[in-house]
């Protein structure tokens, strides 16, 4: 985690200002759930990184995607390609982790699986910028993470953008869209590294970096267009068309139900870590299988306390972060289901179609779980 750090340190050109120890906010909530999970995990013999089941679930989809891919370019099959864009999903997760350097306690391991990002046609290195510096730092804030400012002006993920006519079809544009995302990051990428600028985010961006860049969207490009075009003619390029969108799908309605939703806003002069709390939703909690199926992304609360902690160590930690967060009168907003939680997103994204002041406007909708667990924390504020 040290050399993560300090390479974004030696390639961010700014990243806010320097506080002092003695204008630093609160940090015992962190501190006490940071040591509890700490003395948890040693009681247990559980290492922060990921297992042999981690290597061989990479091992695993990797393998998996080249069968799919052999199989799709020499049959033509939709179900292959649609597979394809299954594993495309199954490894994004991966990638994820990888570059959070919560794989392995060796850098270059966390290097290869964080690699994946580009076999699958992005770029990790915009990646690291978009997600680690813009969104982990400052989730929710406007102008600082680029998640809640996708798509700006046309979509409205904040009451901040300005509202327009179009905003009151904010929900469905929202639907309709997310699928095109796999293909935004494949063209997008290249302008990112040339300029070294992503969003809000800017960063020294090298030849290399450029050229690397390039290499990888080429190589995509032969493997996912020119060559099954080449094999079926038009017909193959049903091949980038499925597998972006099914990947797309997967990955886009996991990442944007656990921060687009009502009364997640961050509180001003807060600690980091409570700043996390207020901005971050859960579903299905507890679940091993769904903490599998999200790549972790379930546990949304847990990963923003612990970035760099495995994702198959989230169910164990929950409870424990849950119980913080009670002890200290913070919210700890979990969905009973991923269904609930599509949904809170779904209405979220409705209400922020009108105006505050409209009196017509639409209801958020709140699942029982996530209004007594807010209704306790105000009772225990106040």
């Amino acid at each position: 985690m040290e050399k993560v750090v300090a390479t974004l340190q030696s390639r961010t050109k700014f990243l806010g200002r320097c506080v002092g120890a003695q204008d630093q906010p609160d940090p015992r909530f962190f501190v006490t759930v940071r040591d509890r999970v700490e003395r948890h995990l040693a009681a247990r013999g559980l290492s922060r990184k990921s297992n042999l089941i981690g290597l061989a679930e990479y091992v695993t989809h990797i393998l998996a995607y080249w069968l799919l891919y052999f199989w799709g370019l020499y049959t033509n099959s939709l179900i292959a390609w649609f597979l394809v864009g299954v594993v495309t999903a199954r490894l994004g997760f991966i990638m994820h982790m990888g570059l959070h350097s919560a794989w392995s306690k060796r850098p270059w391991v966390n290097q290869l699986v964080g690699l994946s990002m580009d076999l699958l046609g992005s770029n990790s290195l915009a990646w690291v910028y978009q997600h680690q510096v813009s969104h982990h730092m400052d989730p929710n804030e406007y102008m600082k993470d680029n998640d809640i400012s996708v798509g700006d002006p046309y979509l409205r993920f904040n009451k901040w953008i300005k509202r327009t006519w179009w905003h009151k079809w904010n929900h469905w544009l929202t639907v309709m869209i997310m699928p095109l995302g796999m293909w935004r990051w494949y063209f997008d990428d290249i302008r990112v590294v040339w300029s070294g600028v992503v969003g809000n985010v800017k960063f020294h961006s090298t030849t290399r970096d450029v050229i690397e860049t390039l290499f990888w969207k080429i190589w995509w490009a032969y493997r996912m267009i020119y060559l099954p075009v080449a094999h079926w003619g038009l017909s193959g390029m049903m091949a980038s068309i499925i597998a972006a969108f099914v990947a797309a799908e997967y990955l886009e309605n996991i990442f944007i139900v656990n921060h687009i939703q009502s009364n997640m806003e961050p509180p001003a002069s807060k600690h980091w870590a409570v700043r996390q709390i207020h901005t971050t939703a859960n579903w299905s909690s507890g679940s091993v299988f769904w903490n599998w199926f999200s790549g972790g992304l379930n546990h949304q609360i847990e990963h923003h306390l612990f970035p760099g902690v495995s994702h198959y160590l989230y169910p164990e930690i929950s409870p424990i972060v849950r119980e913080a967060c009670r002890e200290f009168g913070l919210p700890y907003f979990d969905f009973k289901n991923y269904a609930d939680a599509w949904k809170g997103m779904f209405f979220h994204l409705r209400e922020l179609g009108y105006e505050e002041d409209d009196v017509n406007r639409p209801k958020p909708f709140l699942p029982l779980n996530l209004c007594e667990q807010s209704e306790l924390s105000h009772a225990k504020q106040s």
